[in-house]
């Protein structure tokens, strides 16, 4: 007999004598069926793990939740399934005093947390909790933090990126960082008028070479532009020239995008520091979905089959 913990309670999962009465119960075909259904790898994971039951209490537990959701299939209702992002090797890094996590990280943790928000909001109705009693405290015993996607908010885009209003050092690099770079490309459309009119341009004009912008210029007529030679062509016609009047603008560029990748690693390192208390909260976000993704799954199973709940 193996044991299990689930919400704080010890069950038993019963042993089948003989051993292969689960094949002659065609368990393993409903487990594949389940887990064709599953939308998340969470969700996959539980049907894998699945056995038997010998806690009457349990099981009756399960297929109340299985109807429940096979009735919501069934009228249509509209329910949140999103947000099924694992977590766990993201948490585990954050849990590291002195971590640093990426925008990734707090992409998929803010999608995470709006996933159990939408199932929250879908509890509100009071008819629902009648209709769905187990399903909604399901979802509602565990508890909906927003502080989480007001911090993530504060920092990032909807898009993922670092906003400008992050940090006011950052904004300042960034609005330094536009500023040069118009005024980098103002020197480079002059210096593409100019030498396309002479002839000495390749037809791609320009290129990027050692992460600087550069000249594409016909091999012949490399001595004729002043500046650094970054590059030459596999077939030796195309030298790869910085303009000289480019450089201090081009060396300029680089040091504020090296400054802005520092500002931004120290914004997400405080903002690790402050998400790093509700990683608890976080854990049992992603227990909650891979449990609705599992519940769906089995929803959908039983409206396939026409399967109904055992009286």
């Amino acid at each position: 007999m193996r044991r299990f913990i689930e919400n704080g309670f010890t069950f038993a999962v019963v042993k089948l004598y003989p051993e292969n009465t689960s094949e002659k119960f065609e368990f393993e075909v409903v487990r594949k069926w389940l887990w064709e259904r599953c939308i998340s790898p969470m969700g996959k994971a539980l049907v894998e793990r699945l056995l038997p039951f010998s806690n009457f209490e349990i099981i009756q537990r399960h297929l109340q939740l299985s109807d429940e959701f096979k009735t919501i299939l069934l009228r249509k209702l509209e329910f949140p399934l999103d947000g099924f992002l694992p977590l766990e090797e993201f948490l585990s890094l954050l849990e590291k005093e002195g971590s640093t996590g990426s925008t990734e990280h707090f992409t998929k943790i803010r999608s995470v947390t709006k996933a159990v928000q939408k199932l929250h909001q879908f509890t509100k109705q009071e008819e629902r909790k009648e209709d769905f009693p187990l399903l909604c405290k399901l979802i509602t015993d565990v508890s909906l933090q927003k502080k989480i996607i007001a911090h993530i908010d504060k920092v990032l885009s909807p898009e993922g990126i670092v906003r400008d209003k992050a940090s006011p050092e950052l904004a300042a690099i960034r609005d330094m960082l536009a500023t040069k770079r118009r005024a980098l490309s103002k020197i480079f459309d002059q210096a593409v008028q100019r030498y396309r009119k002479s002839g000495y341009l390749a037809p791609t004009q320009e290129s990027i070479r050692n992460g600087r912008r550069v000249l594409a210029v016909r091999a012949e007529y490399k001595r004729k532009v002043k500046g650094i030679i970054h590059d030459i062509s596999e077939t030796g016609q195309t030298a790869f020239i910085e303009p000289e009047a480019a450089l201090q603008l081009s060396n300029d560029i680089l040091n504020l995008e090296q400054d802005e990748r520092a500002e931004i690693h120290k914004i997400l390192r405080a903002l690790t520091a402050e998400i790093r208390p509700f990683i608890p909260e976080l854990r049992a976000y992603e227990v909650l979905l891979s449990r609705v993704d599992f519940i769906q799954a089995k929803g959908k199973l039983a409206v396939l089959l026409d399967a109904h709940l055992p009286e």
